[in-house]
């Protein structure tokens, strides 16, 4: 069994979790998701890392990717999860009739593209709670606590749309796109981030783990 963590893991269906930890079988199947409520626990075998530990990136495809994808992961065997995906569409010969296919799961550009959505959201609540007060009744720590927590929702939605919304459009929500026991969606750790606004930095990578 092999165990992995990270200072957050974002299961992107329920909050992220500190200090999570991920069992994976052999095959990167999930064994089980582990929440040890903020504490950092050292499990036999376990290595931690630092920065996140997200699910496999998947970009909407069009129309024409999106029904290509569908009629591969129609004839496929059940165990296939994103690693057997990405590897499936890495080994496509080179032409400008894949190449739509293999930004589907171009991890770096992916990233890239969150990256610009995020500078391109609004004013950051974290920022405008901390220069003008959420709530001028609530006490300083409280005003920070609540819009760290609306930047942290922030991001996850962003996530959410490259990796739950792209398994969705697979009809694979129940295989990938989420770190849940049973699914193989694939793991990467995105390093380095920045814990102060719980934000992608410029300088921000994802490096594939699963």
């Amino acid at each position: 069994m092999r165990r992995i963590a990270a200072h957050y893991l974002f299961p992107v269906t329920r909050s992220p979790i500190r200090y999570g930890i991920l069992e994976l079988g052999e095959s990167g199947r999930i064994h089980r998701v582990i929440d040890p409520r903020g504490d950092l626990v050292e499990l036999p075998g376990m290595v931690f890392h630092s920065g996140l530990l997200v699910p496999g990136l998947i970009d909407i495809p069009d129309q024409e990717e999106l029904a290509w994808l569908k009629a591969f992961l129609s004839r496929s065997s059940p165990d296939t999860g994103f690693a057997e995906l990405r590897s499936t569409i890495k080994a496509l010969p080179h032409s400008h009739q894949h190449s739509g296919l293999k930004q589907v799961i171009d991890q770096e550009a992916i990233l890239e593209k969150l990256k610009k959505a995020a500078q391109n959201q609004k004013q950051s609540p974290f920022n405008q709670g901390l220069n003008e007060g959420l709530n001028e009744k609530q006490p300083p720590l409280e005003q920070f606590d609540e819009a760290r927590n609306q930047e942290q929702s922030s991001f996850v939605q962003l996530l959410k749309g490259v990796t739950f919304e792209g398994a969705r459009l697979l009809n694979m929500e129940q295989v990938m796109g989420s770190f849940q026991p049973g699914f193989k969606p694939g793991v990467n750790l995105v390093y380095p981030f920045d814990f102060s606004s719980f934000h992608l930095r410029h300088d921000s990578r994802i490096y594939p783990i699963t």
